[in-house]
């Protein structure tokens, strides 16, 4: 069994003890010494000065004078976004550290989500984490996260502000469990330097693009100099990131992970999860004329690859858009929905979402529920900089947003129906990541039969949801 599995097994099981939390802050007495909050924050992601919200008063803050607090901050943010995240911890930290500091503490997310499992045996899990919703299912279901309810309408944080499907996600018996920050949709990254003679980018964005277009865009676009040794590849393909588009196109063709009345049955091995497989591996052993692949081999980079101007094409997740979407004289990127698996699909995507979510630990107290609330509610309040690093809006009044709308995913927010939220069953974050492996393999050519494969990865992933 692989780690991830391992990993994944190990989310059934619930541990106990504690150990004891202090903060370590440096108090004031003085309540006029508290800033008001407003103003300014240097070193956005665009290099320029962001004004931040901060519907902080001083009356809000002033039981903390006494009382400091350390807000422990777990989070899997370690990529191309990470910058907007410490942008908007250094503003807070700036202003009211003094008070209620917030200890950013990131991890890459396989390790993000090992510590929060070991954390659980003595108790010691962070304050404030953010977790991914198709994950909040299993957790609530084990116990382990505490309802926010109180936490959220205490500084005004209400349903009506939100898309009511991502908000109704995290609610369980008319108690919030998470406050969703984005959606992150698994995207189609192109390069319009490369578009190739005859194919538009009208054609790119159209509810007809089907895997058999976009090949065909793959040929046109691909060169090979044997002098140089050089390639333009028509697709820098992801060989590690396979299991959200095969998720979407799965999706596409009607079908669904997981059984909904019986959440231990995976469902991805039926014809439909056959039909998204077998597209998705056609993309890498696209064929050229001159006998060489179109798409990039296993093992190279499909990041530096893209941003080297080098491929028409490259799927990731929208949270790349800090590394991928450019203008300059390798690339001039474009964002659009994965090609449809053919003409009977429905040209749609997977999106999960960042959450807030508080688990039980021993430092709570409602003092720290009280700053932390703060915490989020200054977070939400400024998710135009969460956003620039390539997220969705969830929030109302961020998609009527003008910076928002200027943003060159923004238009997901007006075809929203074309955006698939994970199923809101406890099994599916263990399911569907069992998926990657085998489809990886497919893709690499080291599986070839695509029925078999899956079969046999239903088989495992059935056998980690009847142990949860």
């Amino acid at each position: 069994m692989s780690y991830k599995k391992v990993m994944l097994l190990a989310l059934s099981v619930t541990m106990i003890s504690g150990c004891t939390v202090t903060s370590n802050l440096n108090s004031s007495s003085s309540h006029e010494s508290i800033p008001s909050g407003s103003g300014s924050a240097e070193g956005s992601t665009s290099g320029e000065s962001s004004g931040y919200i901060m519907n902080i008063t001083k009356e809000d803050v002033a039981p903390f004078v006494e009382s400091p607090v350390n807000i422990k901050f777990w989070n899997p943010i370690t990529g191309p976004d990470a910058g907007n995240l410490q942008n908007l911890v250094r503003f807070w930290n700036d202003t009211y550290g003094n008070y209620i500091k917030i200890s950013n503490d990131p991890l890459a997310e396989n390790d993000h989500y090992t510590r929060l499992l070991t954390s659980f045996a003595d108790n010691s899990t962070a304050d404030l984490t953010i977790i991914h919703s198709s994950r909040v299912p299993i957790f609530q279901k084990q116990g382990k996260l505490r309802p926010m309810t109180n936490m959220l309408s205490k500084v005004g944080i209400a349903k009506e502000q939100y898309l009511e499907s991502i908000w109704n996600a995290s609610v369980y018996g008319g108690d919030v469990y998470a406050l969703a920050w984005d959606i992150i949709p698994t995207v189609f990254y192109y390069n319009r330097y490369l578009l190739p003679e005859g194919y538009t980018e009208e054609m790119i964005h159209s509810d007809d693009f089907t895997v058999e277009t976009m090949r065909e865009m793959m040929k046109a676009a691909y060169v090979h100099n044997p002098v140089l040794s050089k390639r333009t590849y028509g697709m820098a393909f992801n060989y590690a990131f396979t299991e959200n588009p095969f998720i979407s196109m799965l999706y596409q063709m009607g079908g669904k992970p997981v059984e909904e009345a019986n959440p231990t049955v995976p469902t991805f091995n039926g014809a439909e999860g056959v039909a998204a497989a077998e597209a998705l591996r056609s993309i890498p052993f696209t064929q050229t004329s001159d006998g060489y692949k179109a798409a990039s081999e296993s093992g190279s980079n499909h990041l530096n690859i893209f941003r080297q101007g080098r491929a028409l094409f490259t799927i990731d997740g929208l949270w790349s858009t800090n590394s991928l979407v450019a203008k300059n004289e390798q690339i001039d990127t474009g964002v659009a929905f994965l090609p449809k698996v053919d003409e009977t699909a429905t040209r749609s995507t997977y999106g999960d979402s960042h959450v807030f979510a508080t688990f039980t630990n021993n430092s709570q107290s409602d003092h720290k529920d009280n700053a932390i609330g703060l915490v989020m509610k200054f977070l939400v309040d400024n998710s135009i900089e969460w956003y620039k690093g390539g997220k969705v809006a969830v929030r109302n009044a961020d998609i009527e947003n003008a910076t928002y709308k200027a943003m060159p995913w923004a238009f997901i927010s007006q075809k929203l129906d074309k955006v698939v939220l994970p199923q809101k069953l406890y099994t599916y974050s263990t399911i569907t990541g069992t998926t990657g492996e085998y489809i990886s393999k497919l893709c690499e050519g080291t599986l070839t039969d695509v029925q078999a494969a899956l079969n046999e990865c239903a088989s495992d992933a059935e056998d980690l949801a009847k142990n949860l």
